[in-house]
């Protein structure tokens, strides 16, 4: 098992299409459900607004109106600031859902281009290990096949009846064991 595998990746962006994707569908939704939210406070604070009788607005009406644009302010900077975090957030969770198909799919490109079928293994706090498992349990039946195969054509090769094909069958044998390891 490689000890690098299950270190933190130093990279955010994974597969940047699908995670930026993903994030801004998130923040998208969220920006528009929050629209509610900064409206809902300016009404309630108009509806109040309303209540006040002519002679205690004498003289602060700028005030009065100061402190809804500086509550709209307040609103506007908070709502930002959240929508940023819940990006950066989203980001982080499709980097979980990224990364172990990232780390699948490079491994899988290493076997094609000629490594040894090796398990592979995804973080801790990775989506899908159950991939990861499968993919395992996979490598060790196909190891399991390999070692009947090699045995079986040893089998033969040792038999005296095969001995003119014995070079061939040993040949094929040894090429099926290189590529077990």
């Amino acid at each position: 098992m490689d000890e690098t595998s299950l270190k933190s990746r130093k990279v955010l962006l994974i597969n940047p299409s699908f995670q930026i994707r993903v994030a801004t569908y998130v923040t998208g939704l969220i920006t528009i459900f929050s629209v509610f939210y900064p409206v809902v406070i300016i009404g309630v604070f108009d509806f109040v607004s309303g209540f006040l009788t002519p002679e205690c607005l004498a003289g602060t009406q700028d005030s009065l109106q100061s402190s809804r644009n500086w509550l709209l302010t307040q609103v506007a900077v908070v709502q930002t600031t959240f929508l940023v975090l819940i990006f950066l957030g989203t980001l982080a969770l499709a980097h979980r859902i990224a990364g172990p198909l990232f780390k699948l799919k490079n491994h899988l490109q290493k076997i094609k281009d000629g490594a040894p079928l090796s398990p592979v293994q995804f973080r801790r706090k990775d989506f899908f290990p159950e991939i990861a498992e499968e993919f395992n349990s996979m490598v060790t039946a196909l190891a399991a096949r390999d070692r009947e195969l090699i045995a079986e054509l040893q089998r033969i090769a040792n038999d005296p009846r095969s001995q003119a094909l014995r070079p061939e069958l040993q040949k094929l044998a040894e090429k099926l064991g290189r590529m077990k390891e």
